[in-house]
């Protein structure tokens, strides 16, 4: 592990480490159950503690952690429960028992999940947008050599994802839409990474908390990503992005005026675990929707199916390479992004 840690100059998590769902104990810690549980037990900063060092203690981790620069990305299930979404009507959704709710109620779950988040991920570098709710999102940059990246926060403050989709409905803040645009515009580095916890286009076809508005529902923040892609200070080379959030490795790609109008082409290439079940809907034959170049098709019923993949980028002078390192098929190269323009090239 320390030889091959030497040749990594970070390690990104991009969330979703663990599902509170759990009534035993893992790596010696005792778990209670929040998602499908109770709203007590989501307002419990122990409850929302234990969850961290659970998911921290495990082996791997541990050792990577240790030996890699390790930066934290938040997804849905570090503000369990599922979906998770600063709304009441969020709450009534996954607590119909003690509904409705307030408020009041909603500021004590978002306080308990953001404490206990902040004081895991103490080590990241210090917000860039210090105002919004409760302190405001969890979003900041780094730099690796001529790579900047950008890590986006988009759960602390998203609506709520049973809205239908809409110029007001947001995935981040509009202070924070402004952050990355403005630091994007004026970031000298030749490349830029976008560490998205939510996917562009979904690939397993059954998302309905990310960016992709499935099947005409109605749901998905697509509009806030479109006006995003098509401002003028959204970079149009030398930009890509990586995520996690379906659980599978895929390979997506945006392109240049997809979602309609004039806006930047963006590839995003996935990262995903294989401790919990890959959400490939065995309903949706195997569709490869527009922009989804690769995906991992196991349908089959075998708990822990999966690939356990992580995404590597080596970063050159001229170009950003990527290949996706996996439990089944070990090393393989996903092409490379140049200076010259957002596309990706084998």
């Amino acid at each position: 592990m320390q030889e091959a840690a030497s040749k990594l100059s970070a390690f990104v998590s991009l969330g979703d480490w663990f599902y509170c769902d759990r009534t035993d104990t893992v790596n010696g810690v005792a778990l209670a159950r929040i998602d499908g549980g109770t709203l007590a037990n989501a307002k419990s900063l122990t409850v929302r503690r234990n969850y961290h060092r659970a998911a921290g203690l495990t082996r791997g981790r541990v050792e990577l952690q240790r030996n890699v620069p390790t930066y934290l990305v938040k997804d849905d299930h570090e503000y369990d429960p599922d979906n998770a979404s600063y709304s009441p009507a969020w709450l009534d959704n996954q607590f119909a028992a003690s509904s409705p709710h307030s408020a009041q109620d909603l500021t004590d779950v978002w306080t308990a999940a953001a404490t206990a988040w902040r004081e895991w991920a103490q080590g990241n570098p210090a917000s860039e947008v210090s105002s919004g709710i409760l302190g405001g999102p969890d979003c900041y940059r780094m730099r690796i050599g001529p790579l900047e990246v950008w890590c986006t926060d988009l759960i602390h403050e998203r609506d709520y994802t049973g809205t239908v989709d809409g110029p007001s409905k947001r995935m981040m803040s509009a202070l924070q839409e402004e952050w990355l645009l403005n630091t994007m515009a004026a970031s000298s580095a030749p490349f830029k990474l976008w560490v998205c916890s939510k996917q562009f286009i979904s690939s397993c076809g059954r998302n309905s908390d990310g960016f992709t508005d499935l099947g005409g529902s109605g749901r998905g923040y697509r509009t806030q990503l479109a006006r995003i892609l098509a401002d003028a200070r959204f970079p149009r080379a030398g930009c890509l992005s990586v995520t996690g959030d379906e659980h599978l490795r895929s390979d997506m790609m945006v392109s240049a005026g997809q979602f309609g109008g004039s806006h930047a082409a963006i590839s995003q290439i996935s990262a995903g675990p294989a401790t919990i079940p890959v959400i490939t809907d065995p309903n949706d034959g195997l569709a490869y929707r527009a922009g989804v170049r690769d995906k991992e098709r196991d349908i089959s019923s075998a708990d822990r199916r999966g690939e356990n993949n992580y995404v590597l980028l080596r970063v050159l002078g001229d170009r950003v390479e990527r290949y996706v390192l996996g439990s089944r098929y070990g090393l393989r190269f996903m092409g490379y992004l140049g200076a010259s323009d957002n596309v990706i090239r084998r």
